[in-house]
């Protein structure tokens, strides 16, 4: 029989992700430790999780992170729409038509002597309830990079002088919620509906940092705190927690602006998210 000092037991972890230079999310959850050799252990790089759900909240969240760890002002949301001479008819054409725009970016940009783009891809479409064909493809993006609008326009076409445009191209500038940065924009990108993988990135995209501590909170004090708060806010009005100051204080430099436990009966305990932006810093922050 195992020693005790050895055997998995359950602890509540708090899990630290950092998106980038100015957004920091919390997760605390039950969950087993196996203790490990001495030794603190550093910060990971996020992995994208299996999506055999396409629908998986976790597979959105890390969409969410990505984008904000890889995007800030001066950045852009590009929408392509297809016209009825060039709209697709399949899943596979869709993608094809996404990789080829992407392709003849990244060809412009190193002609131009640009920096290799920095993008996200989602290929989006619906599915008719009467002839289950598919209908409203476009592609959304967000991205990085030197070309102008203009520049971009002219990919979204035929190839020659006088190649007719595929549909139409929307390029908005990103803007910055001071509280919620572009959470709203990747979280409504997240949940397009698709039906293959979710989304497509350049390989340059920064991933974001994780780090788990099993021995910074327990399980009564955290149950407590959450109980005593859990009817007073939701989403991002925090201020009016009885505990805004001391989580402020356990995460120097941070500002909660997102606040979210969630109890589930099947394990009879309380998953808490909180969400912090950088004190002092401009939306969205820097590149650097």
């Amino acid at each position: 029989m195992p020693s005790k000092s050895n055997s998995a037991y359950l602890v509540e972890r708090e899990k630290k992700i950092k998106c980038g230079r100015d957004w920091l999310e919390v997760e605390i959850f039950p969950a087993y430790h196996q203790p490990r050799g001495r030794g603190r252990t550093p910060w990971q790089k996020e992995t994208c999780p299996a999506q055999k759900n396409l629908n998986d909240k976790r597979a959105r969240k890390h969409f969410v992170r990505i984008a904000e760890a890889n995007f800030f002002p001066g950045d852009y949301r590009l929408d392509l729409t297809y016209n009825n001479r060039f709209c697709p008819t399949t899943p596979e054409q869709l993608h094809k038509n996404g990789e080829n725009f992407i392709r003849r970016l990244r060809d412009l940009c190193k002609r131009l002597g640009l920096s290799e783009p920095r993008y996200l891809l989602v290929n989006a479409w619906g599915v008719s309830a009467k002839t289950g064909k598919m209908v409203r493809p476009h592609h959304h993006l967000l991205i990085s990079c030197g070309l102008t609008e203009e520049q971009i326009r002219q990919l979204w076409r035929q190839r020659g002088k006088r190649g007719r445009a595929y549909g139409y191209v929307t390029y908005v500038p990103l803007q910055f919620d001071p509280d919620t940065g572009i959470v709203g924009l990747a979280t409504y990108l997240a949940e397009q509906p698709t039906h293959g993988r979710r989304w497509h990135g350049s390989r340059n995209l920064a991933a974001p940092l994780s780090l788990t501590n099993d021995s910074r909170y327990s399980r009564r004090r955290v149950e407590k705190m959450i109980r005593l708060d859990a009817r007073k806010a939701f989403g991002y009005d925090c201020q009016s927690l009885t505990h805004y100051e001391d989580w402020c204080k356990k995460y120097p430099g941070w500002r909660l602006v997102g606040y979210e436990p969630v109890f589930v009966e099947a394990s009879g305990a309380w998953y808490l998210s909180l969400r912090f932006k950088r004190e002092n810093d401009p939306p969205g922050g820097d590149k650097k």
